[in-house]
């Protein structure tokens, strides 16, 4: 994909630039200088040289961004000041992926929504937007306003998706409910072993798009710990690989049979 090229390229460049401008590059002729100091190894003659070096950064950093903008637009790929439609579009899709990178943690839609507040704040003052045309600095400034409007109407409206601990929103129809309820009740509600069949349970109908996908471990176990089940499984839950037994996948794949393909 050429925008994420683009995007390497950029963020390298302006790497650049901040170091130079912050003075970790020296002069030739600089005391700090010695010529085995390798962490020295791009200098300049003078303030002259300096100069024509930072304005060749700067115009390489114009030119990138602008095509890295347009070009994130047309493969619709997301990154810090891609165009609002862009950041839309693949918000499902990012919220999701964060959720799983914290699969057994407590996290939930709304840090994912502070998460993005924060950074679309930040970058609304990065220095970055300072060496863009200023005419796409005002276009993006305005992106960043849209997209602090679609995640604010988010937090306002509190759909489904952004559940607490006393919600039990967790399966996708009645049908995936049921299944649950009935391999509860044949495998769950009489063995000792609970910790494994509820994490088979679990991570087969995770896996299978029968439980929603914000549905994390820690909100399911909250969900199997209320009224009526009230079972509390005080262990992380295991993963599919070590959860998992023939016999389960056959009582499993029994009873997806009986329930969904009932008439």
């Amino acid at each position: 994909m050429k925008s994420k090229v683009l995007e390497k390229e950029l963020f390298e460049e302006f790497e650049k630039y901040s170091e130079i401008t912050s003075g970790l590059f020296v002069y030739r002729n600089s005391k700090e200088f010695k010529s085995s100091d390798t962490s020295h190894m791009n200098y300049f003659n003078d303030e002259k040289h300096k100069e024509i070096i930072l304005e060749e950064i700067r115009l390489n950093i114009k030119l990138l961004f602008s095509e890295l903008y347009q070009t994130s637009k047309q493969e619709n790929y997301y990154w810090g000041f891609c165009s609002a439609r862009v950041f839309i579009n693949t918000f499902n899709d990012r919220s999701e992926e964060f959720l799983n990178n914290y699969d057994d943690v407590d996290k939930s839609i709304s840090d994912f929504l502070g998460l993005n507040l924060n950074s679309i704040k930040s970058n609304s003052n990065s220095n970055l937007l300072d060496l863009i045309h200023p005419e796409l600095k005002r276009i993006i400034l305005n992106q960043e306003k849209e997209k602090t409007k679609f995640l604010n109407e988010k937090v306002s409206l509190k759909p489904d998706y952004l559940i607490t601990k006393n919600e039990t929103h967790v399966f996708i129809c009645e049908k995936a409910q049921e299944l649950f309820m009935r391999y509860y009740d044949e495998y769950i509600a009489s063995t000792k072993n609970k910790l494994v069949e509820v994490s088979f349970i679990y991570r087969k109908m995770y896996d299978m798009k029968l439980i929603h996908q914000h549905i994390k471990p820690e909100n399911f176990k909250t969900y199997i710990s209320e009224y009526p089940l009230h079972l509390e499984i005080n262990s992380s839950l295991k993963t599919y690989n070590l959860s998992k037994s023939p016999l389960r996948e056959t009582n499993f794949n029994s009873l997806f049979e009986l329930t969904f393909k009932k008439k």
